[in-house]
């Protein structure tokens, strides 16, 4: 399965918050790879919103990121980027 989503790339963390942002909102099918803990909290606090009828109250999507420590945004984005390029060899080559 090809997909013509790319993720971004990073130089500091301001960017990488940026990309993260961009991959959650695209969902693509190689997300389902990352399987650390903090992407699970990070996934599931940027779906919690979703799920709520009054958005009003909870606006976790803009802070939820900005609330982790930069070695919590850098383990973050590799372990995103990562995936990102396994997926991309593994449809490049199939």
């Amino acid at each position: 399965m090809k997909t013509n989503f790319k993720m971004k790339e990073a130089t500091n963390t301001s960017e990488a918050i940026y990309s993260i942002e961009n991959v959650l909102i695209e969902n693509p099918l190689w997300l389902n790879k990352c399987t650390s803990d903090l992407f699970a909290v990070v996934k599931q606090c940027w779906l919690l919103p979703m799920s709520v009828p009054s958005q009003d109250a909870f606006d976790l999507n803009d802070g939820i990121l900005y609330a982790l420590t930069k070695e919590q945004i850098i383990n973050l984005f590799i372990e995103m980027k990562t995936e990102y390029y396994n997926f991309k060899d593994n449809t490049v080559w199939s």
